[in-house]
């Protein structure tokens, strides 16, 4: 990934899914629910969640996109 000096921190929600639902770990980011993430356990949800989010600030920056902040910053 270019390395954007972007050191802002986002939070993470990650839930259980039941077995119905594949009986796997989701993630995604609180403040942008279009980056997600999953994996059979909650380390791999977190791992793919911040992998697909790499790539977005990475694409994000080569189309001069605007990257939106956390809402709340702390």
């Amino acid at each position: 990934m270019h390395n954007s000096g972007l050191s802002i921190n986002y939070d993470i929600i990650v839930s259980e899914l039941s077995d119905e639902n594949g009986g796997v770990f989701f993630a995604y980011y609180k403040d942008n629910k279009g980056i997600m993430g999953d994996g059979k356990t909650k380390d791999e949800a977190i791992a793919d969640v911040k992998s697909a989010f790499e790539i977005y600030v990475e694409v994000s920056l080569q189309n001069k996109d605007t990257i939106p902040e956390p809402l709340e910053l702390g």
